[in-house]
């Protein structure tokens, strides 16, 4: 289940740099799109500077914060489903 989780991210990460946006933010801006939503640079920003300094401190170097990254797209794909499933 894991694979397939990070599978899925590394595909929507991807899927931005190959597909336009319509949004009035930047395109070099947005991370990571999904169906109708963003995770943003100014998002994933906001996020990781919410996290105590420990935290911080373990996805500091480049591969720290692209698996915090694919850590809020898994929770925003999530939260989608979620979404999805209780209007169904």
């Amino acid at each position: 289940m894991k694979k397939f989780t990070i599978l899925t991210s590394f595909f929507i990460i991807v899927s931005v740099f190959a597909v336009g946006c319509s949004q009035k933010v930047r395109q070099e801006d947005i991370l990571v799109k999904f169906v109708d939503q963003t995770i943003t640079t100014n998002d994933f920003e906001k996020k990781f500077s919410e996290l105590p300094e420990w935290k911080r401190d373990r996805y500091k170097d480049q591969a720290g914060k692209l698996e915090y990254l694919n850590e809020l797209a898994e929770e925003k794909t999530n939260s989608l489903c979620r979404k999805k499933e209780s209007a169904s």
